[in-house]
């Protein structure tokens, strides 16, 4: 099955369609852990946030577009990373994003690609 899909998918990405994958579709391929470099920040900081993801998927992932949805929109803009990422199977890969503290609670909902 899993052969069968990424055919399809590749020959999309061949004809030049592009498909978009939310996170939450590829649970059982992809792992996801957000991590927070701090357990809280004081107002005018820094915030620093860590995303792991790793695929278990049988083959490579080629990944446009990275995007961490918080719960306060104003954060998301900073946690966007666009353009070709390889995904290797098995291996962690690691995106790190910075932004300002803007307000007192910050919550990550999603992670998608």
């Amino acid at each position: 099955m899993w052969y069968s899909n990424l055919a399809g998918l590749a020959a999309a990405a061949e004809e030049g369609n592009e498909e978009i994958i939310l996170m939450s579709s590829l649970a059982a391929c992809i792992e996801c852990k957000v991590v927070f470099s701090d357990n809280s920040y004081p107002s005018d900081s820094v915030i620093k946030l860590t995303v792991y993801l790793r695929s278990n998927a049988p083959s490579d992932l080629l990944i446009n577009k990275i995007q961490v949805i918080m719960e306060n929109p104003v954060y998301s803009k900073y946690c966007v990373t666009v353009g070709e990422v390889c995904l290797e199977s098995q291996k962690i890969s690691k995106f790190e994003y910075q932004f300002p503290a803007l307000s007192e609670t910050i919550q990550v909902i999603m992670c998608k690609q």
